[in-house]
């Protein structure tokens, strides 16, 4: 199944376990599985969360790409919690995976996916490094977003998309709560189809059943669920 082919289903009467199945909708419409048998890099897209960088390399240990880049500064989850950029510590969790080192790039200046996606090409000017397929890799909740913004502003790649595919129940843990999960994906959604609409990145299709899924939840005061109705621990709150 890809990000795009979300099944209809059946509304039911019991409004939380409605908006159970919403947040889980949303979540696997983020999901784009397809990615072609081999590209010409992967870009782990910087963040808090190692497991994108461990998804990159395992894709180049495959065979699946040649270059791994690793593009991220600080943000603001790492730039008082981590001692390096993003870029470096992404890098090394790829060499010591066992990804050759001459074959793993750093940009470590970029502090939104804007930036990461600009100051990656430069970076492969730079280098004279010619491209043309490229795998953004990067945390489920963002990676839509991130999609549609590398195909407005390096329109000459090929892009592709790959999240680590894990179950939002386990995926939120004590670095990204689930209530942070939850809200992020909610406005990744939204500026997916605010930005579309204004030309500031690819314009994406978002299907009825998921926009309405957005609106639902926001209405209900999302995030207001408890966890533990996911079948997580953490509590939810506003």
């Amino acid at each position: 199944m890809t990000a795009h082919d979300v099944p209809e289903r059946p509304r039911q009467a019991d409004e939380p376990q409605l908006l159970r199945e919403d947040i889980r909708l949303l979540w696997d419409f983020q999901k784009t599985i397809f990615i072609p048998e081999h590209v010409d890099f992967v870009l782990a897209v910087g963040c808090e969360d190692e497991r994108v960088a461990e998804l990159a390399a395992r894709l180049c240990l495959e065979g699946r790409a040649t270059y791994f880049i690793a593009s991220g500064g600080f943000g603001k989850k790492t730039r008082d919690t981590w001692a390096v950029q993003e870029a470096h510590r992404f890098a090394d969790i790829a060499r010591t995976m066992g990804v050759a080192p001459h074959l793993v790039l750093e940009e470590s200046r970029a502090t939104n996916v804007g930036e990461n996606i600009v100051l990656t090409l430069g970076l492969l000017k730079v280098r004279n490094i010619a491209v043309e397929r490229g795998v953004l890799v990067a945390k489920p909740h963002t990676a839509l977003c991130a999609l549609a913004t590398a195909a407005k502003q390096w329109a000459s790649v090929e892009w592709y998309v790959r999240v680590p595919d894990i179950p939002i129940e386990e995926y939120a843990d004590d670095v990204v709560p689930l209530h942070g999960v939850i809200d992020w994906m909610l406005c990744d959604l939204e500026r997916l189809k605010v930005f579309g609409e204004a030309g500031l990145v690819k314009l994406s299709h978002i299907p009825p059943t998921v926009w309405a899924s957005v609106e639902r939840l926001r209405c209900n005061g999302m995030p207001l669920l408890s966890s533990a109705s996911l079948g997580h621990e953490q509590v939810v709150h506003p």
